[in-house]
């Protein structure tokens, strides 16, 4: 029984050009769908990437990669090269400079209120919440909002 199902499974009749045309229009749709994890996504660039070269421009500012298809075509990508001590996971310096100037006027609940309502995420991408605006204000060395220093500058 074994080998009777080897022996189907080896007649793979080769696709049509229709059906790789077919199956290139649903390429993005599979690659966005959610139930599509990250190994299917892997399997996919195997199998359209033959190579990928990879050199740091001469100075230094950007990264340039070179994505040879499988098929002949060649493809370069350029990228800024992050600077040292920088990622992409760092709040953007508007809204460090947005919080230090809230915190004159209102409460760490209120500036995460505020930053939500506008869009605003943090530097991973995250909702703004009254820790991950102290947590900001700690690491920036901004002081927390304080009423009688409020009452003080104005009065």
């Amino acid at each position: 029984m074994r080998v009777l199902q080897q022996k189907q499974r080896r007649k793979i009749t080769p696709a049509t050009p229709e059906e790789f045309a077919n199956l290139a229009g649903e390429l993005e749709a599979v690659w966005n769908h959610p139930d599509s994890d990250a190994r299917l996504k892997k399997r996919i660039v195997r199998a359209l990437l033959e190579e990928i070269v990879v050199d740091v421009e001469a100075e230094g500012r950007e990264i340039v990669a070179v994505l040879h298809w499988k098929g002949g075509v060649h493809t370069e990508v350029r990228l800024p090269r992050r600077r040292r001590g920088h990622s992409r996971a760092h709040t953007s310096k508007e809204i460090v400079e947005a919080v230090r100037v809230l915190t004159r006027v209102c409460s760490d609940d209120a500036i995460a209120g505020t930053l939500a309502r506008n869009g605003l995420l943090t530097g991973m991408g995250n909702r703004w919440t009254r820790e991950r605006v102290v947590a900001l204000r700690s690491h920036h060395g901004i002081p927390c909002y304080n009423e009688k220093r409020r009452q003080q500058k104005t009065g």
